[in-house]
């Protein structure tokens, strides 16, 4: 037993340091003793290996074969199974798989309630905060936030080396108004730091990006300068592909796109060793927008191509994860509804995940989900299937002028308009920062540039002032589509290609038109103004 314990000493130790070694002392020590504690210590422990080495399915099959040894004995295991849990949980953030996440986060919370474990129920808030966040719920992010702050300083100490100190608290919030577009107000929260104004790269790189959010260059690139040693030192793959992604953020907000495609090229080597078909997309995503401003078509056509890959691999997998989670809560959803929290993550899991909170339109997720189906109903009918990408012209310079407020009534307002004009017809959602996508079931060509053109015409009458555009005193839309019957082998992806193309060609001629394309591929006829 002696043995035992030092292996499980060993491991503890190591794990931050050395995740080969974590994973080899995780093996001995399955070799040598078979007690169900010990075992399911050595599968957490090889998950927690293997999410830092980059091999997610590895990590998620081994946090399984735990769970099943540790069942629903929480009082036996304790810790263990607050870890597990937590461990699971980032693993899932790792795959894109949000739901997954917040279900694993609320079981560790709800543990270390049964357990009066007060810091940990902070930390799993903190987490559940750090989801919403990603998913755009930034009211819901913020709300949870102050919750496990709150229950962090009336907590007593334990053992478990869990730290939610104020200064902690700070940067998060700081890195929350960043996402809400709120430099200034992340400014004052970093400009409270005390003991972490040290940190050689959380720190600077909330600084780089409020700056770059701000339109300082020089202060950007200076603070993004202090983390590039320190970025590489990181162990953890996945940690430092999100730090990568970060770096990513503020150079295509500097239009440092020199400095971007090597940093992606940097990301690319890292994510071979990595099984993350979300992260590539990510990456992939950036790397279109580089290319696309690079006007490097061979660079992009890979892009492109390799990005559409890697998107039907996330959404294969995405759809067999959802379908494995779905048999367990309905196994275990007699005992679900008794609990407030699930009641309370249902409702953020089947609603607002599926919409953009700013907007009201479907998010990207929703995208994934309702478009595609009403393509796969398309397709059964041989109907007219229609897929448009709007693009708000010269949106950096209105945010630049009238600040983020107002770039998001405009957004809003934006989002009114094609709502009303889809009506009943089809499907709007926001696409990305300040692009939105349509699908349209149904209908002739002249239908939809009678659209088109009622869009047009009612952004005309809301005359939503945009002094720094070229194309108008008024803030106006570029429209590139696509109307054809679908192509049985063809995916959804492969028709917002094609739109983005047709809005790509448009863009790089006079804004404000609209064209839209009769066929897939090809030198096509376009219809437009």
């Amino acid at each position: 037993m002696d043995e035992v314990n030092h292996y499980m000493d060993q491991i503890l130790e190591i794990r931050h340091q050395s995740p080969e070694k974590e994973r080899e002392l995780c093996l001995k020590l399955l070799e040598l003793d078979k007690t169900e504690y010990s075992r399911a210590f050595a599968h957490t422990y090889l998950a927690d290996a293997f999410h830092s080495m980059g091999q997610l399915d590895q990590a998620m099959d081994e946090c399984h074969m735990a769970m099943q040894l540790i069942g629903e004995e929480v009082s036996e295991y304790e810790k263990l199974s607050l870890t597990l849990n937590n461990l699971a949980g980032v693993i899932y953030i790792g795959l894109d798989d949000e739901q997954g996440a917040l279900d694993c986060f609320f079981k560790e919370m709800e543990i270390a309630e049964q357990l009066e474990d007060y810091i940990m129920c902070s930390a799993a808030l903190a987490n559940i905060a750090f989801v919403y966040k990603e998913a755009g719920a930034y009211d819901k992010a913020e709300q949870t936030m102050n919750r496990a702050y709150q229950m962090a300083k009336k907590a007593s100490d334990n053992d478990t080396n869990i730290a939610f100190s104020g200064e902690f608290y700070n940067m998060l919030k700081s890195g929350l108004a960043l996402e809400k577009g709120e430099p200034d107000k992340a400014l004052e929260y970093l400009e409270a730091l005390d003991t972490l104004k040290d940190d050689p790269l959380d720190v600077p790189l909330l600084y780089a990006s409020c700056y770059a959010q701000k339109g300082q260059r020089e202060a950007a690139l200076r603070e993004l300068a202090k983390s590039w040693t320190e970025v590489e030192k990181i162990r953890n793959r996945f940690e430092k592909l999100s730090h990568y992604f970060d770096i990513l953020d503020v150079l295509m907000t500097l239009k440092e796109y020199g400095k971007a495609e090597a940093f992606a090229q940097k990301a690319e080597v890292l994510l071979e060793k990595v099984q993350s078909a979300g992260k590539w997309t990510r990456l992939l995503d950036y790397e279109i927008k580089i290319y696309t401003a690079q006007g490097n078509e061979e660079k992009l056509d890979r892009a492109y191509e390799l990005f559409f890959e890697y998107d039907q691999i996330f959404h294969k997998a995405s759809r067999q994860a959802t379908v494995k989670r779905l048999q367990k809560r309905m196994e275990l959803q007699e005992e679900a509804d008794r609990h407030e929290n699930m009641e309370a993550w249902r409702d953020i899991l089947f609603k607002r995940n599926e919409y953009d909170e700013l907007t009201g339109v479907l998010n990207r997720r929703g995208i994934r989900k309702h478009m595609s189906a009403a393509l796969e109903e398309a397709k059964k009918k041989q109907e007219k299937f229609t897929v448009l990408i709007i693009d708000v012209d010269f949106f950096k310079e209105f945010n630049d002028t009238y600040g983020h407020v107002e770039g998001d009534k405009c957004l809003k307002r934006v989002a009114e308009i094609l709502k009303e004009a889809v009506s009943k017809n089809g499907m709007v959602g926001r696409y990305g920062g300040d692009e939105f996508l349509i699908t349209i079931t149904g209908g002739e060509l002249t239908d939809v540039t009678q659209m088109t053109a009622r869009i047009k015409g009612e952004l005309k009458n809301a005359a939503i002032l945009n002094e720094k555009s070229r194309v108008s005193e008024f803030v106006t839309v570029t429209i590139g589509g696509v109307h054809v019957t679908p192509v049985l082998s063809k995916g959804f992806s492969c028709y917002v290609e094609k739109a983005d193309r047709v809005l790509y060609g448009l863009k790089k001629g006079f804004k404000g038109d609209f064209a839209i394309a009769e066929a897939l591929q090809g030198d096509e006829n376009e219809q437009g103004d």
